[in-house]
């Protein structure tokens, strides 16, 4: 199952799952609000070795809701990739606080609705 790993100052909430020989992890993280959400969704492609222009961010861009606070999600699950990343940005008053599940592309596609859930909890 799900085992919390040890937190850092960026990161405030780590949790790891790990089956086999794959492996994911969910974040939580809370920075300045001048975050912008397409410069972290192209950062996100870019570590997965894709790319993401304005017009397709705007096209894969999912609205997603968090202790009623409306928000952005953006799913990178590409069969031709070992590696997957679903991220969530909401931004509170005076925060930018992303929720993220990166790993291993076949345990991360599993492991969506189980972080779905998840992030829907969170409480700000």
């Amino acid at each position: 199952g799900w085992e919390q790993a040890p937190p850092s100052s960026m990161v405030p909430v780590k949790l790891k799952k790990t089956v086999d020989d794959q492996s994911v992890e969910i974040t939580l993280i809370g920075l300045a609000l001048m975050n912008k959400w397409d410069d972290n969704v192209k950062r996100w492609a870019g570590q997965l070795g894709l790319s993401a222009s304005d017009d397709e961010i705007e096209g894969m861009t999912e609205a997603f809701q968090i202790d009623e606070t409306e928000g952005k999600l953006v799913r990178f699950i590409d069969e031709s990739k070992s590696k997957a990343i679903v991220a969530i940005m909401i931004k509170t008053d005076d925060t930018a606080w992303f929720v993220k599940l990166f790993g291993d592309r076949e345990l991360a596609t599993e492991e969506v609705e189980t972080f779905l859930t998840f992030a829907k909890s969170i409480k700000f």
